[in-house]
């Protein structure tokens, strides 16, 4: 049972690691396709 729960615990944070390839822009942003707006996020 202690084996199959560090399985599992494994292959899930594989699965929720690679879940947005995407990446940011310079200033943290993401290019919104469908608005042709650039979307940042500001602290």
């Amino acid at each position: 049972m202690k084996t199959l729960s560090l399985i599992f615990t494994a292959v899930s944070l594989i699965v929720l690691s690679d879940a947005y390839s995407g990446g940011l822009d310079t200033n943290g942003g993401h290019y919104n396709r469908n608005t042709g707006n650039i979307t940042t996020i500001e602290s």
